[in-house]
């Protein structure tokens, strides 16, 4: 008998304005309803994993480091599924 998964997860890349991935970027996931949120740390290669997160939505993704930032709006997620994201 296995566990069935009542999360969601996150995964993705926050890029430049050249597109070059961005390392050390912080990334904040926030859960509007509830006002929950998650933050981390982009990797060497500019990708960033987050999970555990409450399904459905909607969320706000906010990226920033010293070289910018961007903000993803309205993001919806679904249970046992992980949603891939550029930022």
């Amino acid at each position: 008998v296995y566990a069935q998964d009542t999360t969601s997860a996150v995964r993705g890349t926050v890029s430049g304005n050249d597109g070059s991935a961005v390392a050390g970027s912080t990334v904040t996931l926030t859960h509007l309803p509830s006002g929950t949120t998650l933050t981390t740390v982009t990797g060497n290669d500019g990708t960033f994993n987050a999970r555990g997160l409450r399904p459905g939505g909607p969320y706000r993704i906010e990226a920033s480091s010293s070289a910018g930032g961007g903000t993803l709006e309205d993001v919806n997620l679904v249970v046992a599924d992980t949603t891939d994201l550029t930022v």
